[in-house]
């Protein structure tokens, strides 16, 4: 069997896993980012989310302000030039950045390249090694080789917690999680904005499920914010099926979601005029799994701590975006903080006390259900990532980890 030696080895090259490879690289340790797709990106690339949340302040009036700052800010700026003047808004205050799925994939490509990250793509980690509290070897899956992997670090950004699961850490888990969702585009829409195509969809639908064609979850449907282009947009189906990471349960979301926006484009160009001449350009390679389990760490982020705008000594990240909580009904619950709020993430919710070599971020933070569905976004997971990066290289230094929450606090809180 083929063995190998990193300082850091991350898992998941979506927006945590992008960000923590290249903050432990420009740390100065040797890092290899394992990915389980042919491509980086994560959720933004293959579920093809489409917005970027949390990089902005809430506020009700119609200027952008920055709340994130660091590396979270600069791949921003680099995705899209002048994202001020990019990004969008609503009525409720919220302020979100559209971008294009083949730039991100694109920039996550560059960014990696430029930081000298290995990657290794087509790769899943199928055992963890552990002695007491420290992780000696991950084992992983390479097309047709068995590898095994010495690491001084390993921070888990996979989303679902593989590495922190294989481990046998404890995790914060649900009996059913957010509902999940799948992104398509069509093409040949007649030129509409994207209000009056949400219309003419709510409307054209709503005829349909009350003559009993269409199914009432077809209702779920929504534009991507941003996404209009030319003759082309993209919607979003929340799919009205329990999430509950069990086995099987991924194959039945993506059947079902298939079936399903086969059957709403067929509806639709036989019953709108605005749709009768679309074509579905394509569905999304992934569905978009909005939550799962996740490790218990030093400390876990609470609904309160949201609400009330928590701020803490070890503060690592900012966030504002609200919680936002997608069940089997049609309505998402949505809880705001009050204008131009925000409330922090502390780096004790990126480590536990169990293992001591090992970080994680993004969906992966230790949270509960109700703060988790405001720290996942994208915004946030691009800021937690960075730190846990930083926080591996300064392990790996065998440095104090307050070390590390120094550098993270200058770039990314009092900047």
């Amino acid at each position: 069997m083929k063995t190998v030696q990193y300082q850091v080895v991350v898992v998941g090259a979506g927006s945590a896993g992008t960000s923590a490879a290249i903050a432990a690289a420009e740390q100065g340790c040797s890092v290899l980012l394992i990915e389980k797709n042919t491509y980086g990106g994560g959720k933004a690339t293959a579920a093809e989310v489409g917005t970027i949340c949390g990089l902005f302040h809430q506020r009700k009036d119609a200027r952008t302000q920055w709340l994130a700052k660091g590396y979270a800010k600069q791949f921003a700026e680099k995705l899209v030039k002048s994202p001020l003047d990019h990004s969008i808004s609503n009525a409720e205050g919220l302020h979100f950045l559209p971008y294009r799925i083949e730039d991100f994939r694109q920039l996550v490509a560059e960014e990696l390249e430029r930081a000298r990250v290995e990657v290794w793509f087509n790769t899943t980690v199928t055992k963890v090694v552990r002695e007491q509290e420290h992780i000696n070897q991950l084992i992983v899956q390479q097309e047709n080789q068995t590898i095994t992997i010495l690491a001084n670090a390993v921070i888990d950004c996979s989303g679902d917690a593989q590495v922190c699961q294989l481990a046998g850490m404890a995790m914060i888990q649900e009996e059913t999680y957010q509902a999940a969702a799948r992104v398509f585009t069509l093409r040949g829409l007649l030129p509409n904005s994207e209000g009056s195509i949400q219309l003419v969809l709510w409307r054209a639908l709503s005829k349909g499920v009350r003559e009993g064609e269409i199914p009432e979850s077809l209702l779920r449907v929504y534009p991507v914010p941003g996404s209009s282009e030319q003759d082309k947009m993209s919607f979003k189906y929340s799919i009205p099926l329990e999430v509950s990471h069990q086995p099987g349960n991924y194959i039945e979301l993506n059947n079902h979601s298939q079936q399903a926006i086969q059957q709403l484009v067929n509806y639709l160009k036989q019953h709108s005029s605005v749709f009768e001449r679309v074509t579905l350009e394509s569905i999304a390679d992934e569905v978009g799994i909005r939550t799962g389990p996740r490790p218990k760490g030093a400390v876990v982020l609470t609904k309160s701590d949201v609400v009330e705008g928590k701020k803490w000594q070890h503060a690592v990240a900012r966030c504002a975006w609200p919680m936002e909580e997608w069940g089997l009904t049609n309505k998402v619950k949505m809880t705001y903080l009050e204008d131009t709020k925000s409330y922090e993430i502390p780096m004790e919710c990126l480590f536990s006390t169990e293992i001591d070599n090992l970080f994680f971020a993004g969906r992966n933070i230790s949270a509960g259900a109700e703060a988790i569905a405001s720290a996942r976004v994208m915004g946030s997971c691009l800021q937690t990532g960075y730190a846990a990066g930083v926080l591996a290289a300064t392990r790996c230094k065998d440095l104090q980890l307050t070390v590390g929450l120094l550098h993270i606090q200058k770039v990314q809180i009092l900047s």
